[in-house]
């Protein structure tokens, strides 16, 4: 699933699919085991980690062997292909006077921060980094339990655990925008 196969569409995006946080110790022992995710002894599941599907029923959160055929607990979770793109063309013209502008844009199209975006993932790429306002906003604490972001513990978008580092459907982001690409006005000296 790593490379090109046969029906595969361009640009998936192959992950895990998230289903929350832990709420405590014993929705951690009474859940699906994660060690493969949480890969080093320092970097056990806690309250307030992702926690995710076993979509293969086998028990354990596992990649399989990255093919088709055994994906483990991973599936579509997006697609980076731009999809709906447009563009818009305004003017007007009145007395001599103009005014035109251009927009241009992508209605969908969806992005997995790498482990290493740091702009995205602040102090979970490494704690010794910034943090950027809206992730310290959205983060997981005691004063605010829907955080966006699990709880702060740094390398985990980095690879000391796969916690982030491994794609997963939570933090597939749109990347749809709209642009200002040109915009004029003036006036037409009447010849």
């Amino acid at each position: 699933i790593s490379t090109y196969y046969k029906g595969m569409r361009v640009g998936d995006i192959w992950g895990y699919e998230t289903k929350g946080y832990f709420t405590s110790e014993d929705d951690i022992a009474n859940h699906t085991d994660q060690t493969l995710i949480y890969a080093s002894s320092s970097n056990q599941a806690l309250p307030r980690d992702i926690k995710f599907k076993d979509l293969d029923g086998d028990g354990k959160i596992t990649p399989g062997d990255g093919t088709l055929s055994n994906p483990g607990d991973k599936k579509i979770i997006g697609n980076t292909e731009a999809r709906l793109p447009f563009a818009l063309n305004l003017s007007t013209d009145w007395n001599n006077f103009f005014f035109s502008v251009f927009f241009q844009g992508v209605g969908k199209r969806q992005w997995w921060p790498s482990s290493d975006a740091s702009l995205f993932w602040g102090q979970y790429n490494r704690p010794y980094s910034w943090e950027p306002a809206d992730v310290y906003k959205n983060q997981w604490s005691p004063e605010n339990p829907d955080g966006y972001f699990p709880r702060l513990r740094g390398y985990v978008a980095l690879n000391s655990g796969k916690e982030l580092h491994e794609q997963q459907s939570k933090y597939v982001q749109n990347v749809a925008y709209v642009r200002l690409k040109n915009i004029s006005f003036g006036y037409k000296l009447p010849y």
